[in-house]
Formats: C-alpha cells, sequence, structure tokens
C-alpha cells in the first residue's frame, strides 16, 4: 500500500505521507524497507534519508540531502548561512524537474517540520515525502488522512512467532520455559522491537530462574515509549561489568551517528574504561571485552593493518567485516569463532586464509577480495553446507567440483579460471539451483574461456564476468530472469547486442572493453526493461545505432573512453524516457559536436542531466549548464 502510494503516477494528490505509529513499533524498519525496494528505486531518479531527530538543524538537514542528490561535498560552518538559500532553491528547483523521494525519520513536532517544508515545492505531483512520527497530530497535520499510515502492535501469534526466531533461532520453545516465554512476549505489547532485545536477551538462557528474574526485572504496568526504555534498561542491566560504561559512552553521540569501531575503542581507552593486563595492551584489552558482541564491523577503517589474536575469543560474533581496510593477514584465531556467518573481506588486502577456515561450519557468507585477486581457499569447502554467498574464491580443480555440494549457494564467484574450467564448471552449476549471482573471472594467461557447455540455472538474476571469450555462447540468451549483466575484456568480434537484446527482464548493462567491432546496433523494439547502460573502453567502436523502439525505458547512458567514436549514438533522440547522460573521455571531435553551436547538441536538448569531464573540457560548454 505505501510502495502503491509513492510509485502509483494516478496519486498525485498523495505528495506527502505519514508513518505514525509509537516508539518500537518499527516504522524505521518498514520505512526503510520501502526506501531500498525495487519499485522504488525504478520510479525515481534521485532519493534521499534524513534522520530528523529532536537535535536536528536545518544546515544539517540540508547538507543531507545536497549530498545525497548531487554528491555536494561538505561546506564549511561560515559558509553555511551564505549557501543556505541557495542550497534551498537548488533542492526545491531540482523536486519540481525530477521524480524525487525524501524519507525524513522520526519528525517530533509541527515546528520540526515547519523549518524543513520551506525546502519543497508547493506542488509536488512528481516528487515524493515520506516522513515518520511518533505524534498522531503532527501525522494528521502534515498528510492528509488517506496518507497517513498508522502502524498496529503484531498481533499475538505474530509477536510469538518473531520471538521464537530470535530467542531459540527458528526452534520451538522448550517445554518448561513456554510459560515464562510467554508470559515475556505479553509484556513486550505488540512492540517489534521490544521483543527483537527480549529474545536476544534470553537467547540460549535455559535457567528457568534466569528467566523468572528478568520477568521480575521490569513493570508489568508499563506502556507504550515507557515499555521500550524499561526493557532496554534491563538488557543493558544484564550486561558484563565491564561493558555498561562502554555502553553508556556511545550515548554521548547523536542519533544516527556512524562509529568507526577503532576510534571509539581509542576513546574508551583514553576515557579509562579499559583496565590494562599484563603483557597485553589496552586496544587488546578492548576487543577481549567485547566478546558479548555478535558484530564487528570495521568497513573503512583505512588505519587497520591487522587484527589482534584476541578477537578469536568473540565466540558469539557472528558477523565481521573488514571491508575496505588494509589488513593484510587474519590471525590463526580466527578459527575459532564456531558461531561466524558472515566474513567480509572485500576490498582489503588478505591474500590468505587460515588452514582451519574451513571448520567455521556455520559460514553463509564470505566475501574474499575479487576482480584482480582472487584467493586460495585451503583444503575443502565440502564441509561448509550453509554457505549462501561465496564470492573471491580462486578456482582449480577441487573448487570447482566441490562447490557443487554447496546446494545453498545464492552468490558465487570464481576467479583465475584456466580455458578449460568452464567446461568443468557445468556440472557443478546443474546443482545449484538457488543460485541468482554468478561472477566468473579468467587467468589472463589462459586465453579465452570455453563457456558454451554452462548451464547455469534459469533463476539467475546477475552475471558478471572477466575475460576473454570466442563469443557469447547461446545460453545467454535465454536467462529469462536475467536483470544485471556486467561483460568486462571479453574482446569479443562480433557485437553482443543482438544476442542480448531479447533479454526480457535485463535492466543493467555495463559492457567494458568487451567488443573490439566497429558498429553496435540497438534494434527496434530490443531491450525492452534495460533502465542504465554503460558503455566503457571500447577502442575500436566508431558508430552507435539506436533504432526507434529500441531501450523504450532507458533512463541512465554512460560513454566513457571510446576512442574512436567522434558522434553521438544515431537515434539517441528516441530515447525520450533517458534522464542522465554521462560522457567521459571521450574524444575532443565528439565533445565539438556537443558545444554550444555543434551539430549534435539539439539531439540531446530533451535529456534534463548530462554530465561531462568538466575538468578537460570547460571551454566547449560554457553556456551548457544554463540551458
Amino acid at each position: 500500500m505505501l510502495i502503491d502510494c509513492l510509485t502509483n503516477d494516478e496519486e498525485t494528490k498523495c505528495g506527502v505521507i505519514a508513518v505514525q505509529g509509537m516508539g518500537g513499533i518499527g516504522k524505521t524498519t518498514l520505512v526503510a524497507q520501502v526506501y531500498g525496494h525495487q519499485e522504488v528505486t525504478k520510479n525515481f531518479n534521485f532519493r534521499a534519508w534524513v534522520t530528523v531527530s529532536q537535535t536536528y538543524t536545518i544546515d544539517n538537514v540540508l547538507e543531507s540531502i545536497m549530498h545525497q542528490f548531487f554528491r555536494e561535498k561538505h561546506v564549511e560552518p561560515n559558509a553555511q548561512m551564505i549557501d543556505r538559500v541557495e542550497r534551498i532553491q537548488k533542492i526545491h528547483d531540482h523536486m519540481q524537474q525530477q521524480r524525487c523521494v525524501i524519507f525524513f525519520d522520526d519528525i517530533w513536532s509541527i515546528d520540526g517540520w515547519d523549518d524543513i517544508r520551506v525546502i519543497f515545492p508547493i506542488s509536488m505531483c512528481r516528487s515524493k515525502i515520506v516522513y515518520t512520527t511518533r505524534d498522531y497530530d503532527v501525522a494528521s497535520k502534515l498528510a492528509s488522512e488517506d496518507f497517513v499510515f498508522k502502524l498496529q502492535p503484531l498481533k499475538e501469534d505474530e509477536a510469538w512467532a518473531l520471538f521464537c526466531k530470535r530467542a531459540f533461532h527458528g526452534s520451538c520453545c522448550p517445554g518448561e520455559l513456554e510459560d515464562l516465554a510467554r508470559e515475556l512476549v505479553k509484556r513486550c505489547e505488540g512492540l517489534p522491537l521490544a521483543i527483537v532485545v527480549l529474545g536476544g536477551l534470553m537467547c540460549s538462557k535455559t535457567s528457568i530462574s534466569y528467566w523468572r528474574m528478568v520477568i521480575s526485572g521490569f513493570d508489568s504496568f508499563l506502556v507504550g515509549d515507557q515499555r521500550i526504555k524499561d526493557i532496554l534498561k534491563l538488557s543493558f542491566e544484564v550486561l558484563p561489568y565491564q561493558l555498561k560504561n562502554c555502553f553508556l559512552y556511545c550515548s554521548a553521540f547523536p542519533k544516527g551517528f556512524l562509529f568507526r569501531k577503532n576510534k571509539i575503542i581509542r576513546l574508551w581507552v583514553a576515557e579509562g574504561f579499559i583496565e590494562g593486563k599484563k603483557g597485553k595492551t589496552l586496544n587488546t584489552v578492548a576487543f577481549s571485552a567485547c566478546r558479548s558482541m555478535r558484530v564487528l564491523d570495521l568497513e573503512g577503517v583505512r588505519s587497520l593493518h591487522g587484527l589482534p589474536n584476541a578477537v578469536g575469543n568473540l565466540f558469539n560474533l557472528r558477523f565481521l567485516s573488514l571491508r575496505n581496510t588494509n589488513v593484510r593477514k587474519l590471525p590463526e584465531s580466527i578459527v575459532k569463532l564456531n558461531n561466524l556467518q558472515t566474513l567480509d573481506l572485500t576490498y582489503s588486502k588478505v591474500q590468505k586464509l587460515p588452514n582451519g577456515i574451513r571448520k567455521l561450519t556455520k559460514l553463509r557468507h564470505m566475501m574474499l577480495p575479487y576482480w584482480n585477486s582472487s584467493i586460495q581457499m585451503p583444503g575443502s569447502i565440502g564441509d561448509l553446507k550453509d554457505m549462501q554467498t561465496l564470492i573471491g574464491i580462486r578456482a582449480n580443480s577441487q573448487v570447482i567440483q566441490e562447490v557443487g555440494d554447496l546446494t545453498q549457494l545464492r552468490s558465487l564467484g570464481i576467479g583465475d579460471m584456466k580455458t578449460s574450467d568452464g567446461a568443468k564448471l557445468s556440472d557443478s552449476l546443474a546443482k545449484l539451483k538457488c543460485l541468482v549471482s554468478l561472477s566468473m573471472e579468467s587467468d589472463e594467461s589462459s586465453g579465452r574461456l570455453q563457456l558454451e557447455t554452462l548451464n547455469p540455472p534459469q533463476c539467475l538474476a546477475e552475471l558478471k564476468f572477466d575475460g576473454r571469450l570466442n563469443a557469447l555462447p547461446l545460453w545467454f540468451g535465454y536467462l529469462a530472469n536475467l536483470t544485471r549483466l556486467v561483460l568486462r575484456g571479453c574482446k569479443l568480434r562480433e557485437d553482443p547486442i543482438p544476442s542480448l537484446q531479447s533479454l526480457p527482464k535485463l535492466a543493467y548493462l555495463w559492457l567494458g572493453g568487451a567488443f573490439d567491432g566497429r558498429q553496435m546496433r540497438f534494434q527496434g523494439r530490443g531491450f525492452p526493461s534495460l533502465i542504465q547502460l554503460q558503455l566503457i573502453g571500447l577502442n575500436e567502436l566508431k558508430e552507435i545505432i539506436i533504432e526507434e523502439g529500441a531501450m523504450k525505458r532507458l533512463k541512465l547512458l554512460e560513454l566513457r573512453y571510446c576512442t574512436e567514436l567522434k558522434k553521438l549514438p544515431m537515434g539517441i533522440e528516441f530515447l525520450i524516457r533517458l534522464q542522465e547522460f554521462r560522457i567521459y573521455d571521450m574524444p575532443e571531435e565528439f565533445l565539438e559536436r556537443l558545444g554550444s553551436v555543434g551539430e549534435d547538441r539539439p539531439k540531446v536538448r530533451h535529456v534534463p542531466i548530462v554530465l561531462i569531464d568538466w575538468e578537460h573540457i570547460d571551454h566547449y560548454f560554457s553556456e551548457w549548464r544554463t540551458r
């Protein structure tokens, strides 16, 4: 219903939508799912998410929207007042000209909305606003009654199912605990946050006396927001003593603040919350003190070059991310993390896995450094039966054979494939009935891969391939559910477009160094669902022809570093839904034809956004932005 209000063009009066409910009922969770929903991303050119809360400032709101819409960098405080009117006008104009949606999470008062509403056009038939609030009076005054979504508590059976999923990992509640468990669920009054917190608190607890102690730990007559606070307070009280100060220290930061793990640990140490132990650094002690953690997310901490061996003591850890760090080696102790479900090493410097990694039989998602540096798996992978995502593993005969035993796999990325590996992989892929994403990278020294015998499952939605091919295999054209295709370095001699244009659901096509021919033709009625097309490094390409009716839903077109392409695609004017045209590192003649008096300029006047590499070609486009 909420998604329909956002995406239905007939609902023009639905400019502002409110989601109202008491704290902990799931407003933010629901709206976050809508924000990332495929229908929303497909229907709106620009999206933004702003956490308002009680401590917002209008400049912070403007900065957040500008960054998400235009990727505008941070503005220094002394320039904010000067730029405020200009920023408001820019957002205002953008929402009139484009289809935009902004999600405001946690509006507390009418005053808060009055400060923000000046940003938006009076008429927003193309753009939408969604906000969450606890106050029904706020919701009813900011949105018409038909577009106020009031969330209700979970029903008794729904609440019980959620609690069991959290407390008993989806299993049935033990008989001796059921009466106590149902009493706990009853006191949560159907609030999802309360149920999830209590479920996590009671997870793996089997002592009846402990359950009774928890039940007696909070007031059965509290309601609403106070109920949430009471349950959160209870979960705090049962924390190990050494974690309480560390936890309370986090409350000094504003809502929505993104913590960097190493920084917060250094702050804990500086405040004296972490006591030294003989033979250990304070940071090592801090990691040890966090052994109750289930999530350790160190993504983007570039100063991180390694993990202490104490990380192996985080026996409750389920999620470990070293994505985009400088970590080169994992400690051997990581094989003791028996509950680990996710290991994310994407874009890290890790080159080798510990020998015992195969013992982590609960692993469901393992993302290794990929695209140009896959990792050798030590020993067998056949025991990792729960694996759903396996990205960046290096191909060898054992891996190719055993990957077929991982029947729960949904995403597979395999690198350093040899010429003959394609044929060997066919038997394994035939067993992976749940596979929706497949990435393959060839060993550059092995020549052109042979993929003709591959038979990927029909449910495949995403396919990435990096390496030379003689031709596109015939089965490419029969992937009826494929939505995303990336081909890199294939050096195809024949135009791949005829083999791909009939794919009914293909929405994203990225061709980088994939074609060595001179002409690429998009035939009428081809690519019925394509939304985004990127052509990069096609160095022999001299002509692109777009027939009327081709790519009728295309919204974004990018041309980058096609050194022989001297003019616009013929028929670009037929792309009537094109919203954005990106041009980077193209030949000088191509750019001249797009200049203020160039013959190709009228052909793209219908495109709202044209982005060009301004650093090199400003003199051709001095008036482009004001047209």
